[in-house]
């Protein structure tokens, strides 16, 4: 049966780079929906002083109101749609139906995939909570909120791990040489960092990593954003992802003690690259990449990560069958039309044929590579 399908998210309005998970998850969910999609743009658009003066306004919202004000302008909509999905990268997100007029009245199921929602915080987000209450399923990458969140507002969450376009993240066959010895890109562990710095100053090692805040970079363009960052994970041959508990941070205050999986994972691992770091220490974890080697811990003093990884060196044989088993894996269970899949299996609606076709497509290059990778160890 078909059914008419709308897709909202902010990320239009906030262009930094941390929101490039939901892009994607939109993009491809759009593509095998046909949905009609709305991302509306920044309040005050390019306007210096209505900018500011919308994130003073908004600081002072958090104050009395202890929720922020909506980051983007106002939509209205009259068609009526079938199935609302909602995508935000964190719970402040929903903040913004406040200046979606219509979404209530004129959608049927209504579901919200929520990136980023820390279970110790729920108390403290009692008016974003509200409106999550009025969505049919809410699902989040958090295994522990999940049940909390469900407890607190009486409609069914589910854990939903992030997810990859895998079609677009895999190796071609010929894939290019890994040209970048070490990739670091996002949260890292300083200590780890300096060394890797200290073995690129003295060995003949390319060590690529951030010179600016990534996470408060403004993306130009979203494609081509996402473009340039699987091609660099595709010539890394060592990519650098740590848990933000050893990373540290801001996250490490919010989480108090709660992991998860990242999105960053999902990127290397699709992308062919051994990831190097600290694995999170959650279930889910070894539920999704069961195999070893999926992440590869570094010691935990840095003084030994040199000889940690000339010793890595010469275990290539190794990580190339854990390699090739993380982008058929990716391929196979972890794009973001798997996700969708799970979504419309759980609302109780049909697969659409654009998502069948889709899971075709990935399966039967995920054969291809499987056949090439296992030519290429024989030689």
């Amino acid at each position: 049966m078909a059914y008419k399908t709308l897709i909202f998210s902010d990320y239009m309005a906030k262009m930094q780079a941390f929101q490039v998970t939901a892009f994607e998850m939109v993009k491809i969910l759009a593509d095998i929906t046909d949905a009609d999609v709305v991302t509306p743009p920044l309040v005050g658009g390019d306007s210096i002083y209505r900018t500011f003066t919308h994130t003073v306004m908004s600081g002072l919202s958090r104050r009395v109101r202890h929720a922020r004000l909506p980051h983007t302008t106002k939509v209205r909509i009259e068609k009526n749609y079938d199935l609302f999905i909602f995508v935000g990268s964190t719970i402040e997100s929903v903040i913004e139906l406040n200046n979606f007029h219509g979404w209530k009245n004129h959608t049927g199921l209504k579901v919200a995939y929520i990136i980023e929602i820390w279970a110790n915080r729920l108390k403290k987000e009692k008016k974003y909570i509200d409106i999550l209450a009025q969505f049919d399923y809410v699902f989040t990458l958090h295994s522990n909120t999940a049940p909390v969140l469900q407890d607190a507002i009486g409609v069914h969450c589910e854990f939903l791990p992030t997810a990859v376009n895998a079609l677009e993240a895999a190796p071609r066959i010929s894939a290019p040489d890994r040209t970048i010895d070490i990739l670091s890109i996002g949260r890292r562990s300083e200590d780890v960092h300096l060394r890797f710095l200290e073995m690129a100053r003295s060995e003949n090692i390319f060590y690529e990593y951030d010179t600016v805040r990534i996470s408060e970079a403004r993306v130009f363009d979203w494609e081509q954003h996402r473009f340039l960052m699987f091609s660099k994970i595709k010539r890394a041959k060592y990519f650098v992802c740590f848990d933000h508990l050893r990373a540290g941070g801001h996250k490490f205050t919010e989480s108090q003690g709660e992991q998860i999986v990242p999105p960053r994972i999902f990127e290397g691992i699709a992308c062919g690259s051994t990831i190097i770091g600290s694995p999170p220490q959650c279930p889910e974890f070894n539920d999704i990449f069961p195999w070893p080697d999926a992440v590869v811990s570094l010691p935990s003093d840095s003084e030994d990560v040199p000889d940690f990884l000339h010793d890595l060196d010469r275990r290539q044989e190794q990580l190339n069958a854990a390699r090739s088993m993380g982008v058929i894996e990716c391929l196979r269970l972890h794009d973001w039309s798997h996700r969708l899949a799970k979504i419309l299996k759980v609302v109780g609606l049909e697969a659409t044929p654009a998502l069948l076709r889709r899971h075709d497509e990935l399966n039967a290059y995920a054969q291809k590579f499987e056949h090439a990778s296992k030519a290429r160890a024989l030689t």
